[in-house]
């Protein structure tokens, strides 16, 4: 504000994540600021993070906003907001006004997390005043895993890795909300430590991730495990009425010949679109685009191609590229004959 005052300067402002969840009442960052709103010339946030709906805003003077909408290209060409949602974001307002305690027990819940992830030496980043609390892990594979296996828990807590950050800054982000319970929030930080501590040991180092997430470097390599025990590296395939776990070895003796057949192999590679997609297993064919008809991006065919380099010990063509495997076939025959498996 002073550099504003200074310079006579436009100050905007994005509150997108601080509507809703910063200062007593949730009104942003100039209540938390103890700022008077009127000295920001331009308001911009969301309407479908803290109040649920869709749309955003753009906030300031009454001559401010008349110079916008007809000066501003992409508002000429923008439609209106279906009467749904501007009647979904009128009533969150509303309830927001009517009830500040929803904006409390959030605060509440967000220092909570934040203190009991601290507490396990968890890595939260520059995390502090919001309900967006990350939990740095430092590699996409690992983050990638992380989550899964999260999830197998039943908690949902989405990853973010490269591009969408540096590799190095991959993370899992937390969204609390009000309606999260103190026992919710402490069983998850319990179990995210337990896991964070076995996936760091299955993740592909960060300079072999980074290249193959790009689409143009070879595959990762296996990582060494002469000093794995048997017990640890033979894990048997799951019923046929569960979703396999991506992230569980599969089974291997000793001398490093694998037992899997054709059919093992084919399930395991359905069972990973469906644990990605949501698709019934019936509606995934091995012929099928991975990206145009099953939605699967580079970054979860890296993963998909991370995991069986830690199933398999697999030395991959230095020039290949996750571009050579379009379809799960493709996938299917390179393991297949890498392996040894009868096609």
């Amino acid at each position: 504000m002073e550099i504003k005052r200074r310079h006579d300067a436009f100050l905007l402002v994005d509150d997108a994540h601080a509507i809703g969840t910063m200062g007593t009442t949730g009104r942003g960052s100039p209540e938390f600021f103890d700022l008077d709103p009127n000295e920001i010339d331009l308001w911009v946030g969301t309407l479908s993070k803290a109040l649920g709906s869709g749309g955003g805003f753009v906030a300031g003077s009454r001559e401010l906003v008349e110079y916008l909408k007809f000066s501003t290209p992409g508002f000429i060409y923008t439609v209106a907001l279906s009467p749904g949602s501007a009647g979904a974001a009128l009533a969150a307002l509303r309830l927001l006004q009517q009830q500040p305690q929803r904006v409390a027990k959030l605060q509440r819940n967000a220092r909570l997390l934040l203190e009991l992830a601290r507490q396990r030496g968890l890595d939260t980043g520059p995390a502090g005043d919001t309900p967006v609390v990350p939990i740095m892990v430092g590699n996409s594979h690992t983050a990638l895993l992380l989550s899964r296996r999260l999830l197998s828990r039943g908690i949902d807590i989405q990853p973010i890795v490269y591009p969408a950050v540096e590799n190095d800054a991959a993370r899992l982000r937390f969204m609390i909300t009000a309606r999260h319970s103190e026992e919710q929030i402490r069983r998850t930080i319990d179990a995210l430590a337990e896991d964070l501590k076995e996936v760091q040991s299955e993740s592909v180092p960060i300079a072999q991730w980074q290249s193959v997430l790009s689409g143009k470097s070879p595959m990762p390599l296996d990582r060494d495990r002469s000093g794995e025990s048997d017990a640890a590296a033979n894990r048997q395939m799951p019923s046929d009425d569960q979703l396999s776990d991506a992230s569980l070895r599969a089974p291997s003796t000793s001398t490093g010949q694998h037992d899997w057949t054709k059919t093992d192999l084919q399930d395991y590679l359905i069972n990973f679109i469906v644990e990605q997609t949501g698709y019934p297993p019936e509606f995934v064919e091995m012929d099928a685009d991975m990206e145009a008809d099953l939605g699967i991006d580079s970054i979860k065919k890296a993963q998909l191609f991370g995991e069986l380099g830690q199933h398999f010990e697999i030395t991959p063509d230095e020039n290949l590229t996750l571009d050579d495997f379009p379809s799960l076939q493709e996938v299917f025959d390179y393991i297949a004959a890498q392996v040894g498996i009868e096609a």
